[in-house]
């Protein structure tokens, strides 16, 4: 297959490619124990919220078998993030998005497996960063990155351009009792937040980014390459 330089990030991305490079490299031990529990006690507390009820409440993905939760982050563990973001960019960068997702059955008990099919962050595509944190987790799930892969114990952190490269999780199928839980965070610097953020989730913009995805051959590929491979597990999972 091509190089990630393709068309698609030349268009759109390749501009906001941070200073420095961004190796994709797992972390471990990033969090001490004592600051994972600060990080649970928030995750708890907004879970409390009516689902739906607003910014910081849980948002349910049932096509993807998960829930969703953009953390508030005490202060303390923001700046020790934004601080070793800033770093592996090599200049000032901020998070500007976030997600706890929790993967669970019961967030769509007729799904066959969920849907995380290769793609680049398109709403986020001005970001610089993205860290994926392993929080919690009772089932492997690795991640593939342009056809690495990439096997995350619990405490470990995988940095990686998530706007540039194009990313998926293989299919799975989750019983009652398998879970898994990530921390997913963007980073950007805030010029670019402020200008690009409101104006990027437009339908419009949306849409434009999409149909430039449809003529990136690389992006297709590597579609048509998961599909096949999904209809081959649903196929081999119901014994077909």
């Amino acid at each position: 297959m091509a190089s990630i330089l393709s068309q698609w990030v030349k268009m759109y991305y390749k501009k906001f490619e941070s200073k420095t490079p961004i190796e994709t490299k797992i972390y471990k031990d990033f969090f001490t124990n004592e600051e994972i529990d600060e990080i649970l006690e928030c995750i708890n507390k907004q879970k409390e919220l009516e689902v739906g009820s607003g910014f910081y409440a849980p948002t349910l993905h049932p096509s993807l078998g998960r829930v969703h939760i953009e953390v508030k982050y005490p202060k303390d563990i923001l700046k020790k993030l934004e601080d070793f973001a800033s770093k592996l960019c090599g200049e000032r960068v901020v998070l500007t998005h976030n997600s706890y997702y929790h993967y669970n059955k019961k967030y769509n008990p007729e799904i066959e497996t969920p849907v995380l099919r290769p793609h680049r962050d398109l709403d986020n595509y001005y970001s610089k960063l993205t860290l994926d944190y392993q929080l919690e987790k009772n089932v492997d799930w690795d991640i593939l990155i342009e056809n690495k892969r990439y096997s995350l114990e619990v405490g470990d952190m995988l940095a990686f351009w998530g706007a540039g490269l194009i990313h998926w999780r293989e299919n799975i199928v989750l019983d009652e009792n398998e879970s898994t839980s990530v921390l997913t965070l963007h980073f950007s610097n805030e010029q670019d937040y402020e200008n690009l953020n409101k104006v990027s989730r437009l339908p419009e913009e949306r849409e434009k980014r999409k149909l430039a995805n449809l003529e990136d051959d690389v992006f297709q590929d590597y579609n048509k390459k998961w599909e096949q491979e999904r209809l081959n597990f649903n196929s081999k999972t119901k014994g077909v």
